[in-house]
């Protein structure tokens, strides 16, 4: 980051949990599982939007359950289904663990999880799926479209990526969505 601005640990904290968590997957280690947990675990310690990442892990952990549930054999089913409750048991341990200190602060502070400078978040608003989705949907659209208009992030309205960049992120963000959605990872 060019100012240092503290959000910009969050692509690299989540880069790493799941490069570890997807590892652990393909591989079954326990070790890809306690390092995804650590250093999700760390990333409660940069951003405030960080936060939501929780439901990130719990979205992709339910999906692999699904996959290997339908994709295994009973036996095979019922080893690989132990083995994940363990290996998700320690990723949890791990990243509770490192987030201790943060917890009890979070506990003396829990006002400003739902409010930010004043504004109520995207969880206290009456529509929150609406909310949700209109995030998302300007997140990816900065990157070729239109950007954020604070000078702090960026050029003030300009889309993240130069055009010729942003087609080629957006052939690779498509690809790797299909490739995702085609259940072609490894598993255990």
């Amino acid at each position: 980051s060019r100012i240092s601005f503290r959000a910009i640990m969050v692509p690299l904290i989540l880069t790493w949990a799941f490069y570890f968590l997807w590892r652990g997957f393909k591989k079954g280690q326990t070790g890809d599982f306690i390092m995804s947990g650590t250093v999700a675990g760390l990333g409660l310690y940069t951003y405030p939007a960080y936060r939501v990442s929780p439901l990130i892990f719990a979205s992709l952990i339910l999906y692999y359950w699904l996959y290997i549930k339908e994709h295994f054999d009973l036996s095979a089913y019922a080893y690989a289904r132990k083995k994940l409750l363990k290996q998700i048991g320690l990723m949890v341990l791990a990243a509770g663990i490192i987030a201790i200190p943060f917890a009890i602060d979070f506990a003396q502070k829990i006002s400003e999880f739902t409010t930010r400078e004043g504004q109520l978040s995207v969880f206290s608003q009456p529509q929150p799926l609406r909310a949700l989705t209109e995030s998302v949907i300007k997140t990816l659209g900065m990157f070729n479209f239109m950007g954020d208009f604070n000078q702090r992030h960026n050029i003030p309205g300009a889309p993240l990526l130069a055009w010729p960049i942003g087609i080629f992120f957006m052939i690779g963000f498509i690809h790797e969505l299909i490739h995702w959605l085609s259940q072609k990872h490894g598993h255990y």
